[in-house]
C-alpha cells in the first residue's frame, strides 16, 4: 500500500501531499484547470485545501485552492489499480472525491 505524507503550512493552512517511498508530491499535470485533469507526481511541493466532506465527516476532500475542482477516483471510484485520478468539479453525491485518512507507522 502507498504511503503518503500530509503536512499543513501554518500560514496559510494548505496542504502537500507527499509519497513516502519515492519523495515525490502529488500534482496537476500541465494544462488548465478542467473536468478530467490528471494528477500525476511532481518533484515540487503543490499546494492542496483539504476539507471535510458536507455529508459525511469521516472523510475529505482534496481540491485546488480557490476553485471546486476536487480530487477524483474516475470511473465512478474504481478502486483497481490502475483507475486514473483526475480533478472533476465537485458534487456533493460524489463519494469518488472524498478521501479517508490512517495514520501510517
Amino acid at each position: 500500500m502507498t504511503q503518503w505524507e500530509l503536512q499543513q503550512n501554518a500560514g496559510n493552512g494548505q496542504w502537500t501531499i507527499r509519497n513516502v517511498k519515492v519523495k515525490t508530491y502529488l500534482g496537476i499535470e500541465e494544462g488548465h484547470l478542467q473536468d478530467g485533469l490528471r494528477l500525476c507526481a511532481v518533484e515540487s511541493a503543490v499546494a492542496w485545501d483539504i476539507s471535510r466532506d458536507g455529508k459525511d465527516q469521516s472523510v475529505n476532500r482534496i481540491s485546488v485552492p480557490g476553485s471546486q475542482y476536487n480530487v477524483d477516483l474516475t470511473n465512478n471510484g474504481d478502486a483497481k489499480n490502475g483507475t486514473v485520478i483526475a480533478l472533476w468539479t465537485k458534487w456533493g453525491d460524489g463519494v469518488n472525491q472524498t478521501w479517508r485518512f490512517h495514520m501510517g507507522e
